[in-house]
């Protein structure tokens, strides 16, 4: 069924008496608009899509009272900086992306029951209920939010929360989000009361800037595992002797671990002002389900010092987390002109890899061993041992595979760490992830990937230089991240 063209509006604003006699418009495209005045929609029930390329802000209750799962589905706002209150509350939006906007303001998105994402990058406020009741919401992006208001998200689907940002966090913020399993606030002073309440799921909470916790905000989320919070809450309410204390948080510190970031990062010996990267540092070391990409990692932390990285990073993570780089790219980074950061990035990688693919190998063979067992033991009870010669081969076999990987184990616990050479340690401290991005970017006759600013994102372009970096190694690897990654 062929659908109808969209109405095209020129005005610069559109008011409520523009769109009166469009009530049955089904798509908008205004490419003029900059101002969309109160209610200038109210009762455009069959709008499902609307296009405002140039639109600067969109007013209080702009399309209110067009509820309905099929009632503006789509909304193009890429200069959008103000939504004010009520502007799409309860419309039938499945995603927001809103590029530019800044503000976003009481019950701007309530009870949108179909949104589904929301990406704010440069959104610094959400205010009070401005997606309250989004029961389909599962993913936001929020990463300048530096305050949220009382019920900002409460009775939503949101799985993971991380807010680098934000300082502030109202009350009941997040009530009631059952599928809450992690949040993270590097930055958070101010948590007031039932800001996590009835949050069936949540496990692990990272505020280690926070300060100042409300009373009940944890109330009646059972599963909480882990916090970590700041060193002077701890100093003043040790978990086991002030008990009763953390009790009326809603924390229980007989089922929660309680740490602060800042006693962790000096057992480690580690000095780093930057609280994020630290956080990093720390859930990379401690949480092993905590397995970031090398470009999810360069995106989140790139000045993050690349020898603290490989100090607290288990050698189980080096396979997801570190990159791999072919053998070309290897060359090419070896010392030239007696540049010690390329001697470094040589020293270092090749270690890596090393390790790595025997890492990969040693799981390659014992998972093909795992195999063989499941067949012989299969073999064995199909056949009910009516055959001792085929028992005792059996048997053999599996005496041969336990002794393979006993071998396995053995060497893998004599493996010494990678570690730094006392000739480039003091480079080696000024390195920073980005610092090595660039290094693994430096190829030779590709003067286009000098001007690469985007070096830690995945996309097809990436994916044909890898590709083609492969293609010139003697050897490639085929393992893991490439260098350009």
């Amino acid at each position: 069924m062929k659908s109808n063209p969209p109405l095209i509006i020129t005005e610069e604003t559109i008011t409520k008496s523009t769109m009166q006699g469009h009530r049955t418009c089904t798509a908008l495209h205004a490419p003029n608009a900059r101002i969309i005045e109160a209610r200038a929609f109210e009762y455009n029930k069959q709008l499902q899509s609307a296009s405002l390329p140039k639109a600067l802000s969109i007013s209080r209750s702009a399309f209110s009272n067009i509820s309905g799962l099929k009632s503006l589905q789509h909304i193009n706002i890429p200069q959008v900086k103000s939504i004010q209150p009520f502007a799409f509350c309860e419309s039938g939006l499945t995603s927001v992306d809103a590029p530019s906007a800044e503000i976003i303001a009481r019950s701007a998105f309530a009870s949108c029951k179909n949104l589904q994402f929301a990406t704010l990058p440069k959104a610094k406020i959400i205010d009070t209920t401005a997606f309250y009741d989004c029961q389909e919401l599962t993913s936001i992006a929020i990463p300048q939010v530096e305050s949220i208001g009382r019920d900002g998200f409460a009775n939503s689907n949101i799985t993971t929360v991380n807010a680098p940002k934000v300082e502030e966090i109202g009350y009941a913020a997040f009530l009631s989000c059952n599928a809450l399993d992690t949040f993270i606030a590097p930055e958070a002073t101010h948590i007031l009361d039932r800001a996590f309440s009835s949050c069936q799921q949540l496990k692990q909470v990272y505020i280690p800037n926070a300060q100042n916790i409300g009373s009940n905000t944890f109330d009646n989320s059972p599963n909480l595992e882990k916090m970590i919070i700041h060193r002077d809450i701890i100093e003043a309410h040790d978990p086991i002797a002030d008990r009763t204390w953390w009790l009326t948080k809603g924390i229980d510190p007989k089922k929660t671990e309680i740490h602060s970031l800042d006693t962790w990062a000096h057992h480690q010996s580690i000095t780093l002002n930057d609280t994020a990267s630290l956080l990093i540092l720390y859930r990379l070391n401690q949480d092993p389900d905590y397995r970031p990409t090398w470009p999810e990692l360069g995106r989140s932390c790139p000045n993050l010092p690349f020898h603290l990285l490989l100090k607290v990073l288990p050698e189980d993570k080096y396979a997801q987390t570190l990159p791999l780089l072919s053998e070309a790219t290897l060359a090419i980074a070896k010392p030239q002109g007696g540049k010690a950061k390329n001697e470094l990035l040589a020293s270092y990688f090749h270690d890596i890899n090393m390790r790595t693919n025997a890492d990969l190998d040693s799981s390659e063979k014992i998972s093909h061993t795992e195999a063989h067992q499941a067949n012989d033991h299969h073999t064995l009870d199909a056949s009910k041992v009516s055959n001792p010669l085929h028992m005792t081969k059996s048997s053999d076999k599996i005496k041969t595979t336990h002794q393979a990987e006993s071998h396995q184990k053995e060497a893998a616990a004599h493996t010494p760490p990678i570690e730094i050479s006392e000739a480039i340690e003091s480079i080696a401290e000024t390195l920073t992830i980005k610092d090595m991005a660039k290094l693994m970017l430096a190829k030779a006759n590709e003067p286009r990937l000098s001007k690469d600013t985007s070096l830690f994102i995945q996309g097809p372009d990436r994916i044909k230089h890898d590709t083609d970096t492969q293609m010139d190694a003697d050897k490639p690897s085929g393992r893991g991240p490439s260098a350009a990654a």
